[in-house]
């Protein structure tokens, strides 16, 4: 089965072919093994393994974005969560869209990308995202595991 992959930021893209039954981290793991042509990918995960902390690709030519289409030169391009600013922190997310582009994996709370499972035809989108927390605010469950465990 084929499953697009997209890392938004990094400007990484990648059909890749997936044996039935796989998760969003195995699509992770084989990206990092089979990348795109022309790239490298990285993921450094979470303490717990199953979430990444780091996304990275070196592209070895220059490169037009596959969104905008804008040119960028080759290089290392990277993003980082950190779970330790405030009042702001950055967290992955990831967003699974069907082959009609509709998006599957709303509500039901948070699910690892270690258990969440892909089909043939859908897409994979990580973001970096901003949230705000104060001492007012609950931190959702990830958050206070990988700070327990850092």
């Amino acid at each position: 089965m084929t499953i697009s992959l997209r890392i938004v930021g990094i400007f990484y893209t990648q059909d890749i072919d997936m044996p039935a039954g796989s998760t969003v981290l195995d699509l992770l793991k084989s990206a990092m093994t089979t990348p795109a042509p022309d790239t490298t990918f990285s993921v450094d995960f979470d303490p717990t393994g199953s979430s990444p902390s780091k996304i990275s690709a070196t592209y070895l030519n220059d490169f037009t974005s596959p969104v905008l289409h804008r040119k960028y030169n080759a290089g290392t391009y990277a993003m980082s969560e950190d779970l330790n600013a405030t009042p702001v922190y950055s967290v992955w997310q990831y967003y699974i869209f069907d082959e009609h582009n509709v998006y599957v994996n709303r509500g039901g709370g948070e699910v690892s990308p270690a258990d969440a499972k892909i089909a043939d035809g859908q897409s994979v989108v990580f973001r970096l995202i901003n949230i705000h927390a104060d001492t007012q605010t609950q931190n959702s469950p990830r958050l206070n595991r990988v700070a327990l465990t850092s």
